[in-house]
């Protein structure tokens, strides 16, 4: 009798912690290996992306060369990269198989210099500035459509609008009693996209996350790609346009408008965190 009544207390307390991830969604306890799915007003957080971004965001951090000031004119100008990840995304499930999400992308290089040169070591006295920065913020609206929940792997469809600006400076600046000089190149232009995408997602025994994949495929566009060219000597100053990422092949301006779209496909790999509002 002992042995049974330890048996069954056993028994009951696996079959208690086998209740659903998430709280206000009843299990279906012949189905709990594979995990149950969120439920209208839960949200999520996802975090993900391409294993060669992910890689190179690793690499990033390690890599003491991303100092801006060892950064070429050639890198603050050349175009931003069109993978929209790594992105941080919050979910909200506006019902069962309806979701809303919106993310964020963000990256920026700054640095500044700014003294008064030893007349000693340079032969002359005077001012000087540099200022190195690269910037890009994207937000991510997107929906997702979840299929049937009978199936063992969640799979959905959906769409997003990645939304903002790139915005970079290059810039070294001179002055002396005497004469002043320097040089800069400037860019500020918006961005713009339209994505869809194919997921799926497995759930992870009766814990609230998912592991999955997301092939997409990306629309990125700019608008004002263009760089500007400011070059100072004494009194005189030269002001001109370039394309931005162009190797000079297409020469300079006094005025230009130069827009760019590229489309691209891609895989995101993501885990995600479910919780109650």
């Amino acid at each position: 009798m002992k042995k049974i009544f330890i048996l069954l207390t056993i028994f009951a307390f696996f079959q208690a912690n086998v209740i659903g991830q998430l709280s206000d969604r009843q299990n279906n306890p012949t189905t709990f290996k594979i995990g149950t799915r969120p439920v209208a007003g839960n949200m999520g957080l996802y975090i993900g992306g391409t294993i060669q971004n992910i890689q190179k965001s690793v690499d990033d951090f390690a890599d003491v060369d991303l100092d801006p000031f060892k950064l070429t004119m050639e890198d603050f100008n050349e175009d931003a990269s069109n993978s929209r990840i790594p992105a941080v995304l919050l979910k909200f499930y506006k019902t069962d198989n309806m979701v809303y999400r919106i993310g964020i992308l963000s990256k920026t290089q700054k640095a500044v210099i700014k003294g008064s040169l030893n007349q000693d070591v340079m032969g002359f006295s005077g001012d000087a500035e540099f200022s190195r920065r690269k910037s890009e913020f994207i937000i991510l609206p997107g929906l997702e459509k979840h299929f049937a929940p009978l199936n063992i792997l969640d799979v959905y469809v959906g769409a997003d609008v990645p939304l903002g600006y790139v915005r970079s400076l290059y810039s070294d600046q001179i002055s002396s009693s005497t004469a002043s000089s320097g040089t800069e190149q400037k860019r500020f232009s918006f961005t713009y996209g339209l994505g869809a995408f194919i997921g799926v997602q497995a759930f992870i025994a009766d814990l609230p996350f998912s592991v999955g994949m997301e092939f997409l495929y990306q629309g990125r566009g700019y608008l004002g790609n263009k760089i500007k060219h400011t070059d100072k000597l004494g009194t005189t100053t030269q002001t001109y346009y370039t394309v931005a990422g162009d190797d000079g092949s297409f020469g300079s301006y006094d005025d230009l408008k130069s827009r760019k779209f590229t489309a691209y496909n891609n895989v995101n790999v993501f885990i995600s965190y479910f919780f109650n509002r």
